[in-house]
């Protein structure tokens, strides 16, 4: 009896410690990962030859022009 009380004592301390793990967060990422094909303003690639690290901005807003920058 004190055995089976004892693991599932166990197990409820277990699940507990691993629940923040689960926790979503509300705040808006500082950056996000993005792997892609960068091209030039006639559709040529940026680095042809070999892969190139290009810092790239993103900006979302709420419509296509005039829009409320959203992130």
């Amino acid at each position: 009896m004190k055995t089976a009380l004892l693991r599932l004592v166990l197990a409820g301390v277990i699940s507990a410690s691993f629940s923040p793990l689960h926790a979503q967060s509300s705040k808006v990422p500082n950056a996000m990962n993005y792997q892609g094909l960068l091209t030039d303003s006639q559709g040529n690639p940026v680095a042809p030859t070999s892969p190139e690290n290009t810092n790239v901005e993103f900006r979302l807003y709420s419509q296509p022009t005039d829009g409320t920058p959203l992130w």
